[in-house]
């Protein structure tokens, strides 16, 4: 059986949360940015890092939000909005019972 070599590692990929604002502050605003970015750059390449040596390839999605009822939450994430949004609604949708998912199998 023929095992192609690993891939080189890739330079760290740097995620921005997108630009819409969240709340009705800038300043608390700009701070969960900064701090979403923050953890999708460490989370980001762990991830990353971890697919690579399993040969998979994952995404991810980083909710950053103030508790209470004036809080505010923005989002990074490494992949589409619109496959964030879908992914979301199916983890939603498999919490709440309304959608039933085969257990993973060992690849």
């Amino acid at each position: 059986m023929n095992q192609e070599p690993p891939a080189p590692p890739s330079p760290p990929t740097r995620h921005k949360l997108n630009e819409r604002t969240w709340g009705r502050q800038p300043e608390a605003d700009a701070w969960l940015q900064r701090l979403a970015n923050k953890c999708a750059n460490r989370v980001g390449d762990a991830i990353k890092r971890q697919a690579r040596k399993a040969g998979r390839k994952c995404g991810f999605i980083v909710i950053v939000f103030d508790f209470g009822e004036n809080g505010y939450m923005g989002y990074a994430a490494d992949g589409r909005r619109e496959d964030c949004i879908a992914a979301l609604q199916e983890w939603i949708a498999l919490q709440e019972g309304r959608l039933h998912q085969d257990p993973p199998t060992d690849q």
